[in-house]
């Protein structure tokens, strides 16, 4: 009797494992693929909430602008949710002073602005490497090898912003190799609520200026250094205008804490801490305390060009005299420890007004 051949079917093991693999690949595919949706729907949505933010705040910066008498002007002023874009680009913009007879301006070719992924509280603008500024009736071109600068917010309103800036050309008139700024809002907090704390903490910082300055100038046309550190005491209330908040601000005793300055600009080499308040006009007094290298040989330089008050600097020499020292043997200038203030337009030294625009008239 012939043997039954066993017919062969495919093993139901083998066919779930295969369903399995592309049930598992399928999965993952719409799992990955409703991420990235998501993740899209999100970035969407925080570059939407930053465009809508921008444009609720834009009438607010320009009239701040404007009661400090200056405006702000474009050609065109774009938005866009889409990635890969500038969230806001803004064509021709234009800076510029409202007072005709000191007028200036700053002109760029654009400034792209560029949200950080997936954070509405950073924003950073490009500025075009290239414009032009004008001030004092002359037109200056403008060209910049780097430029930064980084905006940020938290839900209490500004916290951060970063300008850094480098071989910057203002042809015909300076060259600047380094610039940056920085300025941040404080989170100090102390038990005592009549403490005085610092509301914004701020560094300045420029290097290797080369300024194409006329030749009696006293100062050298190379201005090495410039740092300076402070702080803004007491809160600052950015709810009923700019001028307003900065008069309500200094009436209940906010002022600006100098911790640190430097200025390295031959022959001068000076180093001081002191306070700028305001006056009722708004306007900066400011009181140093310094120690300096060279302020003999400027102020006599200053004298012989007439630009301060022979009488007073006559007096104030004597005084600055008999308190100068030799911090090195190897020192060329004596160094001098006094205080310097600058107050309604006048400049003091020793408590002796050397200067006073109202009584005197800068040389032409």
């Amino acid at each position: 009797m012939p043997r039954q051949r066993k017919q062969i079917y495919s093993t139901p093991s083998g066919t779930s494992w295969l369903q399995r693999r592309i049930g598992r690949a399928g999965l993952i595919a719409f799992v990955f693929s409703f991420s990235i949706v998501l993740a899209c729907l999100c970035l969407l949505a925080v570059r939407g909430l930053m465009v809508k933010k921008i444009r609720a705040q834009m009438p607010q910066i320009i009239s701040s602008l404007n009661e400090l008498g200056v405006d702000l002007a474009y050609d065109n002023i774009s938005f866009s949710p889409l990635f890969f874009t500038p969230l806001m680009k803004i064509d021709n913009p234009q800076l510029y002073s409202l007072d005709a007879n000191d007028y200036w301006k700053l002109q760029f070719s654009d400034i792209r602005a560029y949200p950080q992924l997936g954070d509405s509280r950073k924003l950073r603008l490009n500025f075009s490497l290239s414009g032009e500024a004008v001030f004092n009736n002359e037109l200056y071109s403008l060209e910049l090898a780097q430029a930064l600068t980084e905006l940020q917010y938290s839900t209490e309103g500004f916290a951060e912003l970063l300008i850094q800036a480098k071989d910057i050309n203002l042809k015909g008139f300076a060259k600047t190799a380094q610039l940056s700024l920085l300025v941040q809002k404080s989170n100090l907090q102390s038990a005592n609520k009549d403490a005085a704390l610092p509301s914004f903490s701020a560094a300045l910082e420029f290097k290797d200026v080369n300024i194409n300055t006329a030749a009696n100038s006293p100062l050298s046309p190379h201005l090495k250094l410039f740092h300076l550190q402070a702080d803004a005491i007491g809160e600052l209330p950015w709810r009923d205008g700019l001028l307003t908040s900065l008069e309500n601000w200094s009436k209940s005793g906010g002022f600006v804490d100098i911790k640190n300055m430097v200025l390295q600009w031959k022959p001068l080499t000076l180093v001081g801490r002191g306070n700028l308040k305001l006056n009722s006009a708004l306007l900066p007094n400011i009181s140093l305390n310094t120690s300096s290298k060279g302020l003999l040989r400027l102020l006599d330089d200053l004298q012989d060009l007439g630009i301060i008050d022979a009488k007073n600097v006559y007096v104030t020499k004597i005084l600055l005299s008999n308190k100068a020292y030799r911090l090195s043997p190897d020192d060329d200038e004596l160094t001098i420890t006094t205080p310097i203030s600058y107050t309604d337009g006048k400049i003091s030294i020793e408590n002796l007004v050397i200067r006073d625009p109202n009584q005197q008239t800068l040389p032409q």
